[in-house]
């Protein structure tokens, strides 16, 4: 098994058979996770498939492609066309409702989002609420100027 990625919350183990196995390293809560991706998914939001739910992993299919983020390191001059689809997912997101409220990612930007020959796909829902959309953007925003200093 080959490891794709390894953040400090979570491994994604690359299972073969166009499967990833996403450990968490922590206190993840895979059941609740998985909720909230079928849910998006559910609403025509581009998530990765959960296979399978396991005490202290996801199983998901494989997403190929790079990180948002990778893209942007090669290809600096499509910053202005990947702003333009975080906000595209970000309106699209935020008209799933959810609890009374909108779907929040708390968390979605250019690294967790990726590329895939079908379009950009959303990952790591570990942070996904119910809440005002301001919120999820402004932390977007936070997360994006941190790392460009």
């Amino acid at each position: 098994m080959r490891v794709l990625a390894s953040g400090r919350a979570s491994e994604i183990v690359d299972l073969g058979d166009g499967r990833v196995l996403r450990t968490f390293k922590g206190n993840g809560e895979p059941e609740r996770e998985a909720t909230v991706m079928e849910h998006a998914r559910r609403h025509g939001f581009p998530v990765p498939q959960v296979i399978e739910v396991r005490d202290e992993a996801l199983v998901l299919e494989l997403v190929d492609g790079p990180t948002m983020s990778a893209d942007l390191s090669r290809r600096p001059w499509r910053l202005a066309r990947h702003a333009r689809t975080l906000a595209e997912l970000h309106d699209r997101l935020h008209e799933i409702p959810y609890e009374g409220e909108r779907l929040l990612h708390l968390d979605l930007h250019p690294e967790n989002v990726l590329l895939s020959s079908h379009g950009p796909v959303v990952i790591d829902w570990t942070n996904a609420e119910a809440g005002d959309p301001a919120l999820d953007v402004a932390l977007t925003w936070v997360i994006v100027a941190g790392v460009g200093h």
